[in-house]
């Protein structure tokens, strides 16, 4: 049977990286927004555009018309997540939709109650074939990250301390979703990517000071510290929320593990940070 897909949250980090990766395969893909206006935002596509509001069941029909293969990207601001999601798949599986890629986070398991580890039940309960990715600490998270090393003169104060991460890039876990997508080999399994390295954050601060010629320190610091850096440096409330859930996790070692499931589903080694910098040189203005 022909894949027909579906692709929600577009404009998100790994959903950029998934349309793009997508159309360098050739494959023609439905991409969901709940407001169509924002599809200025889009990359570059010529595949149609459809509106998927969560919170709207008369607009179900017409985005799952016809979809094989759902990647469905967490809405984890809302409150009351399970009432939001079961019915999207629900009218998923009766519009003909047999298989969901659906995102999750590393660590998700330690918190039963999370948004993240309810989607997680509702998926696997749902009565499809889903593909589970609990990806890890990613890198492009440092993009929110260069304003605060800006603001304080290369100083990175982040409240990691000495914990470790295997960072991964969210290039690599767009191809393992697309991969998810088109291949059943991947069906009704959960998968924890992470990358090939696992290093500190003064590791991390001596990579980008090699590739950018630029000094920047790593300074380990408390919670409320960062968060008051954070917003100082211009960060947007939701990234200073997401930011300072990450940093928890990480503070609790659940980042370190290096997982082979990325390597696996890609055929070769995930990305390494200091490719990820020099890849991205161009934005580290420090």
């Amino acid at each position: 049977m022909e894949k027909k897909i579906l692709i929600t949250g577009p404009t998100g980090i790994i959903g950029r990286e998934l349309v793009g990766e997508l159309q360098r395969r050739g494959i023609c893909f439905r991409i969901a927004l709940r407001e169509i206006s924002k599809s200025d935002k889009l990359p570059s596509s010529s595949c149609p555009v459809v509106l998927l509001d969560y919170k709207n069941p008369k607009t179900f029909n017409s985005a799952f018309d016809g979809i094989t293969d759902l990647f469905l990207a967490t809405p984890i601001s809302y409150q009351g997540l399970d009432e939001l999601i079961v019915p999207v798949l629900e009218s998923a599986k009766k519009n003909g939709v047999q298989h969901v890629v659906s995102l999750g986070a590393v660590g998700v398991e330690q918190n039963h109650k999370s948004p993240l580890s309810v989607a997680e039940k509702c998926v696997k309960g749902c009565g499809l074939h889903y593909t589970i990715f609990r990806p890890n600490f990613l890198m492009q998270n440092f993009f929110s990250v260069i304003p605060l090393i800006r603001k304080n003169g290369g100083k990175m104060q982040l409240p990691a301390g000495d914990s470790k991460v295997s960072l991964v890039d969210a290039a690599d876990i767009a191809t393992a979703a697309a991969e998810a997508l088109i291949e059943s080999a991947y069906n009704d399994k959960t998968y924890v990517l992470t990358g090939g390295q696992s290093i500190d954050f003064y590791q991390i601060a001596h990579i980008i000071s090699k590739v950018t010629l630029k000094t920047v320190t790593y300074i380990p610091v408390n919670h409320s510290e960062s968060y008051a850096e954070m917003v100082a440096a211009g960060c947007s409330s939701e990234q200073v929320r997401s930011l300072t859930a990450l940093f928890e996790i990480i503070r609790q070692g659940w980042c370190e593990e290096v997982r082979p499931d990325l390597r696996v589903i890609l055929g070769r080694e995930p990305g390494t940070f200091e490719s990820f910098v020099l890849k991205n040189r161009d934005l580290w203005n420090l």
